[in-house]
């Protein structure tokens, strides 16, 4: 599986897949799997299992993520740029930290910190 997992998201082995056709892996288990480097842009990963998973480096500008699971997931460096991620499962401000994210990223609200003013003295 890791094999076929592998030739799919390296855009290297999808040469002749026309570039407008999303790599659909709604709903798969894919807790575990080595993910660095893949290319998952625009990519449906909805309900996808990504627990555990290995996402370093990854490209996965405008990839949906409704639903999918990350707990535990390592997203150093991923590029979760034009993503939600406002319903994903045990996503953490850690991996938040450690992923590329701009201001189009949407992260789930619990990331979301209250600022308040300082009190005057």
């Amino acid at each position: 599986m890791q094999t076929a997992l592998t030739a799919l998201t390296r855009a290297e082995s999808r040469t002749h897949v026309d570039p407008r056709e999303t790599l659909d892996l709604h709903g798969l288990h894919l807790a575990g799997a080595d993910l660095n480097h893949a290319d998952l842009n625009h990519a449906d990963l909805t309900h996808a299992d990504l627990a555990g998973a290995t996402l370093t480096k990854a490209h996965l500008i405008g990839a949906t993520l409704t639903e999918a699971d990350l707990a535990g997931a390592t997203l150093t460096e991923a590029n979760l740029r034009r993503v939600d991620l406002s319903s994903v499962g045990s996503f953490t401000l850690r991996q938040a930290t450690s992923a590329m994210t701009d201001e189009t990223t949407v992260m789930p609200p619990h990331h979301y910190v209250s600022v308040k003013p300082a009190q005057a003295s």
